[in-house]
């Protein structure tokens, strides 16, 4: 363990303001703090346990530092203190919380926590750039330092974790994050109570597993949220497609073949470079910008067949189909996330994801990521284009989507799907997004005074074909758009 704090002029005023302000309140950096700097990492914000009344500490460090005040209403008296001075290696704004003492004391407050390596605290004074032998100066009671060393998640007590059920989702957020393993006693715990975590705020719920997503080594999280089950409690519909067997394209059932493809996913997120994609610096943009695309991507695949059950059936010949899965697969993800309160943004890319997600399921455009079609788009810019328009910059989501469901299959067709996805993105890039940014050749305007038409909804039908041949690269010119109006009506 490293020991050493990088502050920035926020957290070195705090240790100040508090000193003057609170001059006879016991006051202690506490929690995921102590234990980040006991990592080595950069804070993202502080914690400060203090004896005094902690929203009237933080309404007057607010205005001290002119930061936002945010009262955070939870059980025990909490006020949070933003303010937009990143921290050094660290993006964002800079944040405080401050809460009251648990039971008027140290001790006490820190055997009421989640886990050891969060029951930790230090002197505020500790809170320093050079503070000597600073693992000296701090109150483990619970033996959070050697659980840091192991890299283990350890509950404090069972009762913590009764007291508030969402910590069993958080101990999977912590094992994902910090990459360290949950002890068998906490895992059967959780397991055990798992019922429980429905006492919690689905809006905490859904931030906790959105933060589960977004770590870059979340495969073993999920899957053992799935082994005990506690899965199934935040998406009861993933249970649905346990045992369901599938064609011969399938040497797995739904969700052992969505456990394989969430892997798989996942592969293909952390090695962009190493996999053979193209343009991987692209996809890096898409799956950071916003910073919850990540997360939602991978929601899709665990999502992505999840219509499967509800559209199972047996053909004459024996066959197992699932006709129409994806629309009532992204149906049911629409009301799971909505379940969740999500944003709308939310909601709606991740049922366009499961909606779209072999993008064989746009049966307008006839055809199918997968070898046996791959000449149809690749040769055929006018499907390349109605593919484009209806799922625009999603198209990186979805290629990444269909390369985890391929592997996951009896036979991948990774290789393929690659070479495909060249052929869909160099023309996205060279092409399409070029042309799609330039001024259209024509517009409602030319219908009317060029052609005597009145507006219509056929307005749009001729717009929209003008600026597909447009995107195609088949019109080139507002003369040649114009002709092409022409033929059209004249067809």
């Amino acid at each position: 363990m490293r020991g050493d704090i990088r502050l920035n002029s926020l957290y070195r005023r705090l240790v100040d303001f508090l000193q003057g302000a609170c001059p006879d309140a016991e006051m202690y950096v506490v929690g995921g703090t102590v234990r980040d700097i006991l990592m080595g990492r950069a804070l993202k914000d502080v914690d400060v346990a203090i004896s005094a009344d902690p929203v009237t500490v933080a309404r007057a460090f607010a205005a001290e530092v002119r930061g936002s005040f945010v009262w955070l209403h939870e059980r025990i008296p909490t006020a949070r203190v933003v303010k937009g001075w990143a921290t050094p290696g660290v993006k964002g704004d800079a944040t405080v919380d401050f809460t009251t003492l648990r039971g008027g004391c140290l001790k006490t407050d820190l055997l009421s926590r989640d886990f050891t390596i969060n029951a930790l605290a230090m002197p505020l004074d500790a809170l320093s750039d050079n503070t000597p032998n600073l693992v000296a100066r701090i109150v483990d009671v619970t033996g959070g330092i050697d659980d840091l060393r192991g890299g283990v998640i350890r509950m404090v007590n069972r009762e913590n974790l009764i007291d508030d059920p969402l910590r069993l989702l958080r101990a999977y957020r912590f094992s994902a994050q910090l990459g360290f393993r949950i002890e068998p006693d906490t895992l059967n715990t959780i397991t055990e109570l798992k019922t429980l975590i429905h006492r919690a705020a689905v809006e905490r719920i859904w931030s906790e597993l959105k933060a589960i997503l977004a770590t870059a080594n979340s495969t073993a999280a999920i899957a053992s949220m799935t082994d005990n089950a506690l899965l199934f409690e935040l998406i009861p519909e993933l249970h649905a497609t346990k045992a369901v067997t599938q064609n011969r394209h399938h040497n797995l059932d739904v969700l052992q073949h969505t456990m394989a493809a969430y892997e798989a996913a996942e592969a293909e997120i952390n090695d962009l470079d190493g996999r053979g994609l193209p343009y991987p610096e692209r996809f890096r943009q898409y799956l950071h910008c916003p910073p919850t695309t990540m997360a939602i991507l991978k929601l899709a695949v665990l999502l992505h067949d999840i219509g499967k059950p509800a559209t199972r059936a047996v053909a004459d010949d024996g066959q197992v189909t699932f006709y129409d899965h994806s629309r009532v697969g992204a149906e049911m993800t629409r009301d799971i996330l909505l379940r969740f309160k999500a944003s709308q943004r939310e909601v709606e890319l991740t049922s366009k994801l499961v909606l779209n997600h072999q993008i064989s399921s746009l049966q307008s455009l006839g055809m199918r990521l997968n070898p046996t079609f791959s000449p149809e788009i690749t040769g055929n810019k006018r499907v390349m284009v109605r593919l484009l328009n209806k799922v625009s910059t999603e198209i990186y989501a979805l290629i990444i989507i269909a390369l985890a469901d391929t592997q996951a299959k009896t036979l991948s067709y990774r290789d393929e799907i690659i070479q495909m996805a060249q052929h869909i993105l160099r023309f996205y890039h060279e092409q399409y997004m070029p042309r799609a940014q330039a001024p259209r050749f024509i517009t409602g305007h030319d219908l009317i005074e060029g052609f005597g038409l009145r507006p219509s909804p056929e307005f749009r039908l001729i717009l929209e074909h003008i600026n597909d041949k447009a995107l195609e690269g088949t019109i080139n010119s507002r003369q040649e758009a114009l002709s092409a109006v022409r033929a059209y009506l004249q067809k």
